[in-house]
């Protein structure tokens, strides 16, 4: 799946860059698809300790259109989470992994699928490193926010 943000629609690509990726053919915009963001926020999710086991990207075309991140097993809150995804708790009390899960609807379009791609990824860029001192102050507000009183 390929959009170009600039011409806000989606394009097939015949022209590559050299030492580049793909261009779109009407705006000469350089071409970004939504598993490179995706990619690029799960090195963001393991190096600040939100370790991730396992990614299934689908496309809009396919039958489960859920698109899901698996983390560890120590993985076990988030402050936050992206607009438009959810979370889904996995297995037994034991060894629980959370999942992050973004389903497609019937009337997206590449090009909403590559923002959401990029929204999940600029989360990535927002969260606190896991054990950091923003980290704890952003589960407690999330907590309060949540439960309306203070965890302690």
């Amino acid at each position: 799946m390929k959009a170009c943000i600039n011409c806000r629609e989606a394009v097939e690509v015949s022209i590559v860059k050299l030492h580049g990726g793909p261009i779109c053919p009407k705006c000469g915009n350089e071409i970004m698809q939504a598993d490179e963001f995706y990619l690029e926020a799960i090195e963001e999710l393991n190096e600040k300790g939100y370790y991730v086991d396992a990614f299934d990207f689908q496309s809009i075309s396919s039958v489960d259109k859920t698109s899901t991140i698996v983390f560890n097993e120590c993985v076990d809150s988030f402050p936050s989470i992206p607009n438009d995804c959810y979370l889904i708790i996995i297995g037994d009390i034991d060894e629980q992994q959370i999942t992050l899960n973004y389903t497609f609807v019937d009337c997206e379009t590449e090009l909403s699928i590559l923002r959401n791609a990029i929204n999940v990824y600029l989360w990535t860029l927002e969260l606190p490193a896991v054990g950091t001192d923003e980290y704890f102050d952003a589960l407690t507000t999330c907590y309060i926010n949540n439960i309306g009183d203070d965890p302690e």
